[in-house]
């Protein structure tokens, strides 16, 4: 408990251990078994005194950019004045220039990079074979070659979502899924993270239906996905009827797209059949209207957009010091904040598989890749969203 408690903190372990220790001078557990710990916590800490950032200040992600800037420079304002690191900004507007640029940070007494932002340029970092200090990516790539020893991958990735939704439909006792993939390269990415886990869990295909991407009427895929048919009733009329066997309906798309699937199972009297989306479902709220469309639709989101709080970093006072993080980059404020708040755990989180950082984005951890993962909130949809609880480690 000690150890979970000062996680984040493995220097203000020393105080309690030692009362623990005079509290229970015979206790069976060898003494050394805290004090090796300890020590090995500190060997795996990294040295952090000066971070760069590099990120692009012009070009289709400058606004991206620029709520990721907000959220680091939120983070370090909140941080301890003792333990606050210099940071530099630089450009990475310029593809050309990213690997002048890390040299160029490095040169300058850099001890870590956070970025660059775009998958082009982290794909440059994942083919240079070494770098000069440790690099904290702002994108997932996968290289054809051996990643550098100390280049590290966190974003928000939505392959992560579309796992953790077969996972909470899996332990949920669900048996049959079906999925409702914009015909696009983001759609058919979630669609092979659901069906590769689903079938890591259950041994199941996956029924699916694609949509056109940029459509407005789900209605014609519902029917589709579920093989609705009209069947003759006892007073001789008929009635829409499912002949599938899918049991829950996992629908990818916007809020609009999502406030239709409800009504369209409901109309065709299949409305019992559990709903999942991912966060692209909702904007951060639900009105008045539209919760009665959506209610109970279960989605797995960031918690700091979803858990209320009153810290520095929370969601009120965010938006308060950056309106702009009411708009589309509203979950890109918090990823600034844990790619700063991330750094000195980076050698924890890697050589403890087990090992996890509570963070604005999720509960974060790392896989034998370097890549930086998240669990999520899951909320069910409403006026007032229900928080329903924290997504669980698979591994």
């Amino acid at each position: 408990r000690l150890v979970r408690g000062f996680r984040r903190d493995p220097q203000g372990l020393i105080g309690p251990y030692k009362e623990w220790r005079s509290l229970y001078p015979d206790h069976r557990a060898l003494p050394e078994l805290l004090s090796n710990y300890y020590a090995q916590q500190q060997q795996q800490q990294l040295k952090v005194d000066k971070i760069a950032v590099l990120l692009p200040e012009s070009g289709p992600y400058a606004k991206a950019a620029a709520a990721i800037r907000d959220g680091i420079l939120a983070a370090w304002f909140a941080a301890d004045g003792s333990t606050r690191h210099q940071i530099q900004f630089y450009d990475s507007s310029d593809l050309d220039q990213i690997w002048p640029q890390v040299n160029k940070a490095a040169e300058q007494g850099a001890d870590i990079i956070i970025g660059p932002l775009d998958k082009q340029a982290v794909t440059q970092l994942a083919r240079a074979g070494n770098l000069p200090v440790p690099v904290l990516a702002l994108n997932h790539v996968l290289a054809d070659t051996i990643m550098p020893r100390d280049l590290y991958q966190y974003s928000l990735s939505p392959e992560d979502e579309a796992r953790q939704v077969a996972e909470r439909a899996w332990n949920k006792g669900l048996s049959y899924p079906g999925l409702l993939v914009p015909d696009n390269a983001l759609g058919l990415r979630l669609l092979d993270a659901f069906r590769e886990r689903w079938q890591s869990l259950a041994g199941e295909s996956v029924s699916s239906v694609r949509y056109p991407a940029g459509s407005t009427d789900l209605s014609a895929v519902v029917v589709q996905l579920l093989d609705i048919r009209q069947v003759p009733t006892k007073t001789g009329d008929s009635r829409p009827q499912q002949m599938s066997e899918v049991d829950f309906v996992f629908a990818i798309g916007n809020p609009t797209l999502i406030r239709q699937v409800r009504p369209m199972l409901q109309y065709n009297y299949a409305g019992k059949l559990p709903v999942f989306t991912t966060s692209s479902g909702w904007n951060g709220s639900v009105s008045r209207e539209a919760s009665f469309d959506v209610k109970g639709v279960e989605l797995p989101d960031i918690p700091w957009l979803v858990e209320q709080g009153d810290g520095p970093l929370s969601r009120g006072i965010i938006n308060q010091q950056f309106p702009a993080s009411r708009g589309q980059y509203a979950r890109l404020y918090p990823m600034g904040m844990d790619a700063y708040n991330l750094l000195p755990h980076l050698r924890n989180l890697e050589h403890s598989r087990s090992g996890s950082l509570q963070g604005q984005t999720g509960v974060l951890y790392m896989d034998q890749n370097q890549h930086i993962h998240r669990l999520l909130t899951w909320i069910s949809l409403a006026q007032n969203p229900v928080v329903l609880g924290v997504s669980t480690r698979a591994d």
